[in-house]
């Protein structure tokens, strides 16, 4: 390969690994539901082997995709790192990985209730969960999660999500507060002076 292509991001070492040429496998894609907007897109693909991993499967599991969108949302959102507080880059990776810690272990919890009650994890909400265990963090600690706890969190199922549309709205109302331009010392002194 030509040396004057690499990518700067990436070390010689690594970039003599890298093959000249890959072999790729193309899926069209079909959709007819409603609320879609690509009516046809091809997949691209490393994975050739139509035996071992067949056209339908490549498909489910790119239209699966959803699933990973709803559980950014749920990262960012409920447990409301859709802005990071932290000031050094220290600290945002701490704030990071203890975010997505906390989410692993809902997430686990999520399954253990599930196991007990023979149900599928995606139709439990993680909300509705990370309520519970905020509310009995303690007795899951001392005891772990009891048939009790896991019928608590079966109680609210979510609704079926396949082929269901969203409207682009924001669901948030925005805040009348003006947007801080000045750092907070002007400001107050500001507000000082005014009174």
């Amino acid at each position: 390969m030509d040396s004057s292509s690499r990518p700067s991001w990436m070390s010689k070492e690594e970039y003599k690994q890298q093959p000249a040429t890959l072999e790729l496998r193309l899926i069209d894609v079909n959709v007819n539901r409603k609320g879609f907007r690509p009516s046809q897109f091809t997949v691209t693909t490393t994975m050739t082997d139509d035996e071992q991993y067949s056209g339908n499967w490549i498909r489910s599991i790119f239209e699966s995709r959803w699933l990973v969108e709803l559980a950014i949302r749920a990262i960012k959102c409920s447990l409301n790192i859709d802005i990071l507080r932290a000031k050094t880059p220290v600290m945002v990776r701490t704030e990071l990985w203890s975010c997505l810690l906390a989410y692993n272990l809902i997430r686990v919890k999520m399954l253990q209730s599930c196991a007990v009650s023979d149900r599928d994890p995606r139709s439990v909400s993680f909300t509705t969960t990370m309520q519970l265990l905020a509310t009995n963090w303690l007795l899951c600690a001392v005891v772990g999660v009891t048939s009790e706890l896991a019928t608590l969190a079966q109680s609210v199922p979510i609704g079926q999500r396949d082929g269901r549309t969203e409207p682009q709205v924001n669901k948030r109302r925005p805040k009348v507060l003006a947007l801080m331009q000045k750092p907070s010392h002007e400001l107050r002194h500001k507000l000082n002076a005014a009174a």
